[in-house]
């Protein structure tokens, strides 16, 4: 699966993309460690990274989202809290031991396909409507 940054992704406004562009390279990293048979290690610092990420990212985004009144905010959060409940679902079962090379690239590619959904097409709606709100 390549995991690569595509200008389907850019949103315009600079810190998502810088934000997008470290988590694209993170979620990368994890292929070229399963690899080289070193997936676990990286599962758990993509996990560590995630966690962190999903937190600081979703926030401001909503937080910009709630200053700027954006229509389809509520949404745009529902959104988050699905991909936090199955990223939880996905972290348990690493976890609790379900671990092996097809588990981590089952969990490599929840995540990719979602962000890349929610990336091109959540954000990309919102972008445009912040970039909009931004200039006046």
């Amino acid at each position: 699966m390549e995991i690569k940054w595509s200008d389907d992704f850019r949103t315009g406004i600079h810190i998502l993309d810088s934000q997008t562009k470290n988590f694209i390279t993170r979620l990368d990293k994890l292929t070229t460690a399963v690899n080289n048979g070193r997936g676990k290690i990286e599962v758990d610092h993509l996990i560590e990274f995630l966690e962190e990420y999903t937190d600081s990212h979703f926030k401001f985004e909503e937080k910009l989202m709630g200053k700027l009144k954006y229509p389809e905010g509520l949404f745009h959060a529902q959104q988050h809290q699905e991909f936090k409940s199955t990223f939880n679902k996905l972290k348990r079962e690493f976890s609790n031991g379900s671990f092996n090379t097809d588990s981590i690239k089952y969990f490599q590619y929840e995540v990719w396909t979602f962000f890349k959904e929610h990336i091109s097409v959540i954000d990309a709606q919102m972008a445009r409507f912040l970039r909009g709100k931004l200039a006046d």
